[in-house]
């Protein structure tokens, strides 16, 4: 969940923003063509150089999916 501090609705007395706190589901396909799978890698490395720095959360994720991938996970 993400907490934003005052970005929520406002309190009829005060006037005031209220907290938005907003639920992230993500779901990914399991059963992928060899095609798909391709595609979305592409997309994926071509994501991660505009979203976020190496050996942040996302190094450490795509390297326990690859460890998973090879059966040493």
């Amino acid at each position: 969940a993400i907490h934003m501090r005052g970005r929520g609705v406002r309190s009829v007395r005060s006037g005031r923003a209220g907290d938005l706190i907003c639920r992230i589901v993500v779901e990914t396909p399991v059963q992928l063509t060899r095609e798909q799978r391709e595609l979305l890698e592409q997309f994926d490395a071509s994501m991660c150089a505009m979203t976020m720095p190496r050996g942040t959360r996302r190094a450490r994720i795509r390297s326990s999916m690859a460890s998973s991938r090879s059966g040493r996970g």
